[in-house]
């Protein structure tokens, strides 16, 4: 995603245990979902320090799209919201 130390900025996020602590992005990266006529999104990373994970969605994402995970048959969907 090319972000580095000088393109992050500290935050504090709650969680079920508390407060974690990640670095944002001061700067937002763009994303599409090919084969869907959606928009153009910007999606700002938060990454979560002491793990492998990187957070977004809630916030940027998950406002323009609809996706829903169906466990059972281990699929999911994504489609533009209206």
């Amino acid at each position: 995603m090319g972000y580095t130390a000088d393109t992050l900025e500290d935050e504090d996020f709650v969680q079920a245990g508390g407060v974690g602590k990640a670095s944002r992005a001061k700067e937002p990266s763009t994303a599409v979902v090919p084969d869907i006529d959606g928009p153009t999104i910007s999606i700002t990373p938060s990454f979560i320090r002491g793990g492998q994970w990187v957070l977004w969605g809630r916030a940027d994402f998950m406002k323009v799209y609809n996706v829903g995970f169906f466990e059972s048959q281990q699929t999911f969907t994504i489609t533009a919201a209206e």
